[in-house]
């Protein structure tokens, strides 16, 4: 079981009225190679204030449970006028072309599509089977200390979480090409959620 609510919820900024993050309840097929489709969304909530967070809590938990799922947040900001916008201009051309499957997912769509003012990257650290403890911790502090070095200057570090098989080290984004080259098998995601729970 893997619980990151009040380490997420230390990271959540709500600037103004404007700012909502996305997140996602997702049965994947990796934990269900039964089922017919990949990945299956089980629901997607909109959180617009921290308190929000706390109320949907038990909800979020026991359809994690119920479904063998896991909850996803992405924590980079988004603006409700941005990504209002975005399905603007997405349902026009959808109208245009006469394209109107799936229009209802609009909102979703442009929502994933949406840039962040305030972009957080993920980066991906798996843990071989086997390593001890310290092995881990020592992997994770070299890492950040090669993100903390490079390009732009400042501290880049936002949060590191727990994931099921290692840690998403949370930055604000730094120079990746450099970073590859110390660690050319670990993946940064630009515009990915992270881990909120996991039953």
């Amino acid at each position: 079981m893997v619980d990151n609510f009040e380490y997420i919820k230390e990271i959540l900024e709500f600037d103004s009225d404007d700012t909502f993050y996305d997140l996602q309840i997702i049965r994947r097929g990796k934990d269900h190679p039964e089922l017919a489709s990949a990945n299956r969304t089980i629901k997607s909530y909109y959180i617009c204030k921290l308190e929000s967070l706390d109320h949907l809590k038990d909800e979020i938990i026991k359809l994690c449970e119920l479904f063998g799922a896991r909850a996803y947040i992405n924590v980079a900001p988004r603006s409700k006028r941005k990504v209002s916008l975005l399905v603007v201009k997405y349902m026009a051309e959808r109208l245009f072309d006469g394209d109107l499957k799936k229009i209802w997912k609009a909102w979703s769509t442009c929502t994933g599509q949406c840039k962040s003012d305030k972009p957080r990257w993920i980066v991906d650290v798996d843990f071989e089977e086997g390593m001890t403890e310290v092995q881990k911790d020592e992997k994770t502090l070299r890492i950040l200390a090669e993100i903390e070095s490079l390009p732009p200057e400042g501290r880049k570090l936002i949060k590191t979480l727990s994931t099921k098989n290692g840690k998403h080290i949370i930055t604000k984004p730094f120079r990746l090409d450099a970073f590859r080259q110390a660690f050319p098998d670990i993946d940064v995601h630009k515009n990915n959620p992270t881990i909120l729970y996991i039953p």
